[in-house]
């Protein structure tokens, strides 16, 4: 592009030359004699950057007669001083490995590997060409790797999370860049790395490498994907100040309390006996309203039942019929 660029300007050239030429044109008969024509476009840029010009140059029209037919003579011939200016000269600036002139300052603007007048010059670390990263040398130029936010040749660009930089994790926006929160099984600046055994991830239990990470075999009492979540009951600790402070007879109260509880269960058990010794008949009992006859050897004696006469007519019966 460059070398087209540069051809396309001397062919205009050469066309505004020859154009220039067609239309200085002194008549023969002298009737437009000392006839200034208009200024030459400007020549081409030429000399060593820092000190190149360009220069272009005006005529006019003198007679033939005058002899000898040279500058200093026709100056003299149509009356113009000898300092008539008839060529300029200005600084100009060609510039180099795709940079571009900048008219305001007349100076050139560079790509970011290339420095100097007329970008001439190859970047090198030596000029800390890394605006927001570390620098290396490598022939031609140079490589950046640029800091957490920012992307380009010289690290000069603010990435942000419409660019989706967060390769497993959440990204916010920030005044220098952006910000990734990762998951628990990737770390880095993008999350971009994955988190193995070798940085000992699982708190509380074994740990295998896997194709996304790691994974935890807890311990029992542990749960979560780092085995950082502990599930047991944790036992209440008591300070001076939480503790219980009670009366100073409180503790007769619960020997009396002991005390009735125990007499009232021996007298329960005793009870408990003494029915029980009744019912096989060791004791004897002494009853009024008791139906039951003993003698005097103390063999009980039961009631017999009364006889119920034949003649009486009852559809109920009891006993067997003879």
């Amino acid at each position: 592009m460059m070398y087209r660029s540069v051809l396309f300007h001397i062919i205009l050239y050469w066309f505004l030359i020859s154009q220039a030429k067609n239309e200085e044109h002194c008549a023969s008969d002298g009737s437009d004699d000392c006839h200034i024509f208009d200024w030459r476009p400007w020549g081409s840029c030429i000399g060593i950057c820092g000190h190149q010009k360009q220069s272009r140059e005006r005529v006019f029209c003198c007679a033939a007669n005058v002899i000898p037919h040279d500058i200093e003579h026709c100056l003299q011939h149509c009356h113009f001083h000898n300092n008539f200016e008839r060529l300029q000269n200005k600084t100009c600036r060609v510039c180099e490995n795709g940079g571009t002139f900048s008219s305001i300052s007349s100076s050139c603007i560079c790509g970011p590997r290339y420095t100097g007048g007329c970008c001439q010059d190859t970047v090198k670390c030596s000029d800390n060409p890394c605006k927001h990263g570390t620098c290396s040398d490598h022939p031609p130029s140079f490589v950046c790797t640029c800091d957490p936010g920012y992307k380009g040749i010289d690290c000069n660009t603010l990435i942000q999370c419409s660019s989706h930089p967060c390769l497993h994790g959440t990204c916010t926006d920030t005044a220098s860049g952006f910000s990734c929160s990762c998951d628990v099984k990737h770390k880095g600046d993008k999350c971009d790395q994955a988190i193995t055994c070798a940085s000992t991830p699982c708190q509380h239990g074994s740990c295998a490498d896997s194709p996304t990470g790691f994974m935890c075999t807890c311990d029992s009492s542990y749960t979560g994907i780092r085995c950082d979540t502990g599930f047991h009951v944790k036992p209440l600790e008591t300070t001076e100040s939480q503790k219980l402070l009670l009366p100073t007879w409180f503790p007769y109260l619960e020997y009396a309390l002991l005390t009735l509880v125990s007499l009232t269960g021996v007298m329960a058990m005793g009870c408990a006996c003494l029915k029980c010794c009744r019912a096989v008949g060791v004791l004897k009992g002494n009853d009024d309203d008791d139906d039951e006859k003993r003698d005097e050897s103390g063999i009980r004696r039961f009631k017999q039942d009364p006889v119920i006469p034949v003649n009486i007519q009852n559809p109920r019966r009891t006993g067997l019929d003879f």
